[in-house]
């Protein structure tokens, strides 16, 4: 009896740390249930993929659609990069110079400004107000929903909010082995340029563009034929 396809992709692996998302058969399988959720909106998908092509057009709700879809299929084997990952393997990052990618975050400053509706939202799944040092949020689902940009976030099990000081001005960061974070470079250092907004308020992404990390853009529907999904292999959950 041939295995449920949930099953086999559990063992599904990459030989690269961080690696796109290729439209292989797990890579049709995230898109087909995440096009099955998101049908009819401008979140879904409707690229017409060769086998083993890298899956593009990333921006904010599909990186955090495919993050949550690709932790059931693979049992927690296979996410979206976060920006820790990205810096961490950041030489190994496929064709880095002429690419971005979402990652499995977004940039939270206040519950006022870009974003303001969404910034609310995710303040209150937080179970806060305010915060007086930027964070990164990682993990947050997303479903549909009755506003101009056709989605809401939703708290999942990855949700996650850490405090990111090193956002409070443009600069460079480098990945700490202790904690498996983001701090900031010490003069020293050579670490990864970062963009923070002039304003910082509201609700922005987290992406790399090119050579840089990008916490300042608060288009979180743009898309284009460059902006890949990446994805790093993770201990897998026991069943």
């Amino acid at each position: 009896m041939t295995q449920p396809l949930q099953t086999s992709l559990a063992e599904y692996s990459f030989h690269r740390r961080i690696h796109n998302l290729i439209f292989d058969e797990l890579g049709q399988a995230v898109l087909r249930i995440h096009n099955e959720q998101f049908q009819g909106t401008s979140i879904a998908d409707s690229t017409q993929y060769s086998k083993n092509q890298p899956i593009r057009n990333s921006n904010v709700p599909r990186a955090l659609s495919y993050n949550q879809i690709l932790h059931k299929l693979t049992n927690g084997r296979i996410q979206v990069a976060s920006p820790a990952d990205v810096v961490h393997y950041w030489s190994d990052i496929p064709e880095r110079f002429s690419t971005f990618a979402d990652t499995d975050s977004i940039s939270l400053f206040s519950p006022s400004g870009e974003n303001q509706d969404l910034a609310q939202r995710v303040f209150q799944l937080l179970g806060r107000t305010i915060t007086t040092v930027p964070l990164r949020v990682s993990g947050l689902g997303i479903e549909k929903a009755d506003n101009v940009l056709g989605f809401t976030f939703i708290q999942t099990e990855l949700t996650k909010a850490v405090e990111a000081p090193y956002m409070t001005q443009d600069g460079r960061v480098c990945y700490d082995p202790a904690t498996q974070d983001l701090r900031a470079a010490q003069p020293d250092e050579r670490g990864v340029q970062i963009q923070i907004p002039e304003a910082q308020s509201g609700l922005r992404r987290a992406y790399r563009n090119s050579v840089n990390l990008i916490f300042s853009d608060d288009e979180l529907l743009g898309s284009c034929a460059d902006g890949q999904v990446q994805v790093v292999q993770r201990h897998p959950k026991a069943a």
